[in-house]
């Protein structure tokens, strides 16, 4: 350290304000005057200075390239010294570059004495100041471009003097993997750091969508079956509404691709209903048969829905005529009911039939069926009620009075007889000899049963009908077949005007 033995003339202009008058005032030549007196003399002895007695001690000091450090900075013992004007560089120390540089810095004090202390600078780069810290889980997707600024995870810590960041060699980002780079940073005094770091490099997924729709029309068919149960033989009659609507198919397909490579394709499909249209079934009329009776006469029409079930509609048909016991065929529909006096009447109720319009006319008697029928061909055009042979005990078997077998009307005829046991008829036709006639319900000569148009009918007393109403009911003849007297006359007519001929077929049989 170097100390200065003059005091400048600022130092002893600042002095003699402290001298008392007659005190010598020292000059930078050494000489002395004698204030107090016009005598100036001369003083061998020097004036001492605060450098003299301050010891300023030197110490390195650091900084960066392009900065000059504070002067100051390089005392360690600034805070110990006193009356300090300022602390300089003598030389101002080279900061361009970095290293270790030799300097100088100068102590003036307030008396204008000085003191040089040598000192070290020391200039550091901006990379040795920093540290800057590769990024963790650093993740870009395939062709993405990377920038080496995004790669550091601590750059707001980092100094305000980064130039620049990048890549030593441009990494690709082409496919999936961990790709290597180092990122060069570089500061503004020139200086650079290396930072390796790993860049994950993901595929991309991207999807592409599209979507179509198609409309087309849905039909939907209900049913009501009418099943008629008809006699021998059913039958069904379907009725069919059609039902329509518009369904809209919306299909969406989604294509996904990794890396620009189609991977996966998925569709889904949605349909979109509208509404349905309405039918009908129509109103059906039940056709009628003859001797039935239908359970429904009409079956009415119907408006059809989406939510209308398939039915199923039975109609029956329910026989209005009676077939008797043991007899061969159904009692017609017009029947007439057993009740008053009905064995002097027609056994139907319409009009009778003209035989002359028939082909291969006969008759048929049953005789435990208490029935007559007129015959062409299988068909029965007439049914009488009648009244056969009474059963008795003959040859040894119980039997009817009326044989059986196949007969043929014979030429006798006449409108009416009259037996000794005064008992008779009226409109008798005769079939097998003389004694077996077709005839009446019995008539009598001694006024007993009932009174009709000058004739007595029946016997067993006056009144009696017990012999009448038997007719359709029971055998209770001696061997004849007696018809209601309206059968009787009926079917004499047809003989005596021919439509009824001689030859005519008669089958008895029991049933």
């Amino acid at each position: 350290m170097k100390k200065s033995k003059y005091i400048t003339a600022l130092s002893a202009a600042a002095i003699s304000l402290l001298l008392f008058s007659g005190a010598s005032q020292t000059y930078a030549d050494t000489s002395t005057t004698d204030t107090n007196s016009s005598t100036s003399t001369t003083d061998s002895t020097s004036q001492k200075t605060q450098a003299d007695s301050e010891v300023p001690t030197g110490q390195s000091v650091t900084t960066t390239v392009g900065t000059t450090p504070d002067a100051k900075n390089a005392i360690k013992n600034a805070s110990d010294l006193t009356n300090v004007q300022k602390y300089t560089w003598k030389t101002t120390p080279d900061v361009t570059t970095a290293g270790t540089k030799k300097a100088t810095v100068v102590v003036t004090y307030t008396d204008g004495s000085t003191d040089e202390v040598d000192v070290n600078v020391v200039v550091k780069t901006y990379a040795s100041q920093n540290t800057p810290v590769a990024k963790s889980g650093w993740s870009v997707k395939v062709g993405a471009a990377v920038k080496a600024s995004d790669g550091i995870s601590n750059k707001s810590s980092l100094k305000n003097n980064v130039k620049s960041y990048a890549f030593k060699s441009a990494p690709s980002t082409a496919k999936p993997g961990t790709v290597k780079a180092t990122i060069v940073v570089t500061y503004t005094d020139g200086s650079t750091d290396e930072v390796p770091v790993s860049i994950k490099v993901t595929s991309v997924v991207t999807t592409k969508t599209s979507t179509k729709k198609s409309t087309k029309k849905e039909h939907l068919t209900k049913t009501r079956k009418i099943v008629l149960d008809r006699p021998g033989k059913n039958k069904t009659i379907k009725q069919k509404a059609k039902l329509v609507r518009k369904v809209t198919t919306t299909t969406t397909t989604i294509k996904t691709y990794k890396d620009g490579k189609l991977t996966k394709t998925s569709t889904k499909s949605k349909k979109t209903y509208g509404k349905w249209s309405k039918g009908k079934w129509a109103r059906y009329k039940v056709p009628a048969i003859k001797n039935y009776k239908r359970s429904k006469t009409t079956i009415k029409a119907k408006t059809v829905t989406s939510k209308t079930k398939n039915q199923t509609v039975k109609v029956t048909y329910k026989i209005t005529r009676h077939k008797p016991a043991n007899a061969p065929y159904y009692d017609p529909a017009d029947m007439r009911a057993k009740t008053g006096q009905y064995y002097f009447k027609s056994s139907e109720k319409r009009a009778y039939p003209n035989l002359a319009n028939y082909k291969n006319v006969w008759l048929r008697v049953s005789i435990l069926g208490n029935r007559v029928y007129v015959m062409s061909g299988k068909k029965v055009i007439y049914t009488m009620y009648s009244s056969a042979g009474r059963f008795e005990m003959t040859n040894g078997k119980y039997q009817s009075d009326t044989p059986r077998g196949t007969f043929h009307l014979l030429s006798a005829y006449g409108g009416s007889f009259m037996s000794s046991d005064g008992v008779g008829a009226r409109y008798y036709m005769a079939y097998h000899g003389s004694d077996y006639l077709i005839h009446s319900v019995p008539i009598n000569n001694y006024n007993s049963g009932i009174s009709h148009g000058g004739f007595h009918y029946g016997y067993g007393g006056v009144g009696s009908t017990a012999h009448l109403t038997v007719l359709g009911t029971k055998p209770d003849s001696s061997g004849c077949i007696r018809l209601s007297l309206s059968d009787a006359r009926w079917l004499y007519g047809q003989r005596t005007s021919g439509k009824l001929k001689v030859g005519t077929k008669i089958v008895i049989k029991y049933k």
